[in-house]
């Protein structure tokens, strides 16, 4: 699990995670997310190879509007033997909290882990991009 402390109202940084707009800002270079149970979260790296470097084909598992959201996820390129087959093994579930009317708590946990040495690797992996977009995102929120 990972948390930060973004300055920014809880609505706003619900939109950073769910308006395609808002997350290429802070996220991925192209996204396709239609806010809805079932819907898509596609997060493109390489748009124009939509294939390779995203999470095609990911979808929101969950949501309660401005509290929490859950999707399936894909791994990078290394790791997609383990992390891309169907059914996805690993998914996100982000939760925020207000602390106030310009403070958000980011809870990010990121579920569904095998066991060995190349699942610690790709989770590792995955936890250090992960922490690299939440400090993105704070700095985005701040501005």
């Amino acid at each position: 699990m990972l948390e930060v402390a973004v300055a920014a109202p809880v609505d706003r940084v619900w939109k950073a995670w769910t308006d395609p707009e808002q997350l290429v800002r802070w996220l991925a270079n192209a996204a396709n997310v239609q806010v809805q149970v079932g819907g898509p979260y596609e997060l493109f790296w390489e748009p124009d190879r939509p294939e390779r470097n995203s999470t095609q084909g990911c979808q929101i598992t969950a949501m309660h509007e401005c509290e929490w959201i859950s999707f399936t996820w894909k791994g990078p390129e290394p790791y997609a033997d383990l992390m891309n087959s169907e059914p996805l093994p690993t998914s996100v579930k982000v939760l925020l909290r207000a602390m106030g009317p310009a403070q958000t708590i980011v809870r990010l946990e990121h579920a569904g882990w095998g066991d060995g040495p190349r699942w610690a690797e790709a989770r590792h992996w995955q936890e250090h991009a992960w922490q690299i977009a939440l400090t993105e995102l704070r700095r985005q929120m701040e501005q």
